[in-house]
This record gives C-alpha cells, structure tokens and sequence, in this order.
C-alpha cells in the first residue's frame, strides 16, 4: 500500500512539473497540464498521443506508435511525407506493403530518416537499406500472392492515405485507431511545425520508484506530514 500511495505521488509530482515547464516557457494553454509542446520532427522518437485543444478540454488523438506502424508499413518516414503530402495521400502511390512492427521506437525500420527511395514520388518503393530484414514484402493471407497498387487503384480512390487498407491488412488493432483518426493526425503531421502530445509514462515507472521509496523510508506522505510536524 504504501509502495502504491508513493506511485500516485510519484505521477502527480510529474503531472505539476509538466505544468509548471510549460508556464515557464509561455505555453499556456489547457492542454499543458497534460501535454508537452513537441517539435513534428521528433515524433518517430516519442511515445504517447496527439492531443488536440477542443475549448478547456485536451483530446486525445492518434497514437505515436500506431503513426509508426504506419510508417512502417508504407516503407516510408515521417520526413517524407512532410515533403510530399499529396503523394502519400494518394492511394494509389501504396505498391508493396511491409510488416508494421508494433510501432515502438527503436523495434523496426526507423521512421525518422529523410531519404527513402522511392518515398515522396508517389512510389513508396522502400529501400531495403532502410528498412533492414523486416522490408519483405507483405502476402496476401487468402491468395498468397503479394499485395500492389494494382489491387487498390479502383477499389480505394476514396481511402485517402490508404487508411482503411493499412488497418484491414494488419489484421488487428492499431491502438484503437480509426481510419478517421489515422487521416486526420496524418492531415497534422504533414503541416504543422509542432504539436502537444501527451507523453506517455508507464505506470510502472512511478510504481517502481513508489517501491524503491516505500522499501527505504515508507510512506512517502507519512514522511511528509512527519518532517513537516518536526518543523
């Protein structure tokens, strides 16, 4: 118990020096309780999820690792499709897909490199030198055959992004995203500088620390209300 009372100190301690760095530095904004001010071309390094600023309340949009999933998949980087939105938003320029990953940081292809060959011209034709022994190209489950532009030409003129192929190839969720949601933080991270995402921290490292302190002095509050009646 006192392990778990100290975790909950733990978090709300990170939660106030969150809000108070983005005071400091000016960001006032509802979403600074919450999130942290991040430049677009440091997402393929960050875990968490894009928030948007509807009036006082903060949403949740797309997640960090289910943007590199589709990265991935695309055999693309987030570099290029910020120099060629209107490329990758065609789906058609989706030829052979690759394994997603589970989107984690450094579990895959990276997704941060600016050059990919064939990413940007409407090809998506991934270099193997950049994306590594995972760049084997996807088969179609049923028919055993790979999957190429050809089979999306007609059928997916109205999937911009190629947003429901993505998710209907892998075959599972993609943290909860939507084909909506998937268009919509592609549609931000192809034109804004920067944006607040939410970052994310694993329980388990505020609980591990909750531990450490319990097993070294106990109670975290206990200590406090203790030093502050000896004061």
């Amino acid at each position: 118990m006192s392990a778990l009372t100290n975790a909950v100190l733990f978090g709300a301690g990170y939660v106030a020096l969150l809000t108070a760095g983005n005071v400091v530095a000016g960001r006032l904004s509802p979403a600074m309780v919450v999130g942290r001010w991040t430049p677009v071309e440091d997402l393929p390094d960050v875990h968490g999820q894009i928030l948007r600023v509807d009036g006082l309340r903060p949403r949740r949009e797309l997640d960090l690792d289910a943007l590199r999933m589709y990265l991935r998949w695309r055999g693309t980087t987030l570099a290029a499709v910020r120099a060629d939105p209107d490329a990758h938003r065609d789906p058609a320029s989706v030829g052979e897909t690759y394994p997603p990953t589970d989107g984690a940081v450094h579990d895959g292809p990276p997704t941060d490199s600016p050059e990919v060959d064939g990413a940007g011209d409407g090809t998506d034709g991934a270099d193997t030198a950049n994306v590594g022994d995972a760049a084997a190209p996807r088969a179609d489950p049923d028919g055993g055959v790979d999957l190429d532009a050809e089979s999306v030409n007609d059928a997916d003129l109205d999937d911009p992004w190629a947003a429901d192929r993505f998710l209907t190839e892998i075959r599972g969720s993609a943290y909860g995203t939507t084909p909506e949601r998937l268009r919509e933080g592609l549609e931000r991270v192809s034109t804004e500088d920067a944006l607040w995402v939410s970052p994310g921290l694993p329980f388990l490292v505020p609980l591990f620390g909750g531990l450490v302190l319990a097993l070294t002095y106990g109670d975290a509050l206990t200590v406090a209300l203790r030093a502050l009646w000896l004061a």
